[in-house]
């Protein structure tokens, strides 16, 4: 029995010196190293053997021509959008004292006239329906005498804008000396007219609120150019309104009791 388990040592013992000479065998770098580089190989020949897309070259010219077209547009759009619109109205200079009703009598004759306005009581402004109208006005007119003046005419820059005269009940008189006129003598212009509310200037006018802009449009066409205690009348509808004007009144009032309120808290 003793000598049976020696031999099954001996044998456990040779099994496990294989073994462990098996571990220690070294490996064989170079198999791996072509195993490594065949499957590399492998891989690249499928890449370069995929197919290429093709290109048709006929889409490839459409699109450069296509991309030519829009580059050169791009400068004319840009071009047109800087040149300014044509103008549908004159600039008279020296217009001087003349009324807008006087220069659209006057300049009816180049075509349909939309509007007029007046500046500064020095230049006017006429609108036309059509650019043709603004050229002929200005051939007509410009360099011309008109209601004893040169006048020149030029196409405006601007634009009609709403006149803030139109719908007013409002009248402006000049001149009125309310140093030597009575409220009472100025209201004899008015006979037979509802005044809401009138105001004298030092600057030597008046501004007569009335009830409606018919009445008020009425009396610049009756009155204006009337003699006046030996003075000539310019009356014209003004931009001012009852509704403005108590409104400022209302500022005024909580100013001045805004600045009485401070002056007493300052004395206290």
């Amino acid at each position: 029995m003793p000598a049976k388990s020696n031999k099954t040592t001996a044998a456990a013992s040779t099994s496990g010196s294989g073994v462990s000479k098996a571990a220690n065998k070294p490996v064989n770098k170079s198999a791996n190293k072509t195993a490594v580089h065949k499957t590399v190989t492998k891989a690249a020949s499928s890449v370069k053997a995929a197919p290429k897309p093709t290109v048709s070259k006929t889409s490839t010219g459409k699109a450069a021509a296509g991309a030519k077209t829009a580059a050169s547009a791009a400068p004319a759009a840009k071009a047109a959008a800087r040149q300014p619109p044509s103008s549908m109205g004159v600039y008279v200079k020296h217009w001087g004292n003349g009324s807008a009703e006087e220069a659209a009598a006057v300049f009816k004759a180049a075509g349909n006239v939309v509007k007029t306005q007046i500046r500064r009581h020095r230049y006017a402004l006429v609108f036309f329906d059509t650019p043709a109208a603004v050229k002929k006005a200005i051939d007509l007119f410009n360099g011309k005498e008109v209601c004893g003046a040169t006048i020149e005419v030029a196409p405006a820059k601007t634009t009609p804008k709403p006149d803030p005269h139109e719908n007013s009940s409002c009248v402006f008189i000049s001149p009125i000396f309310r140093t030597s006129t009575t409220k009472q003598q100025i209201l004899e212009l008015f006979q037979g007219m509802k005044v809401l509310r009138l105001r004298t200037y030092r600057r030597n006018f008046a501004n007569v609120y009335l009830d409606s802009p018919a009445a008020a449009e009425k009396f610049v066409k009756e009155k204006n150019g009337m003699e006046f205690r030996n003075h000539t009348l310019r009356v014209k509808l003004s931009s001012k309104s009852l509704a403005k004007l108590k409104a400022r009144q209302e500022s005024a009032k909580l100013l001045m009791a805004a600045h009485r309120h401070k002056k007493t808290k300052q004395q206290k």
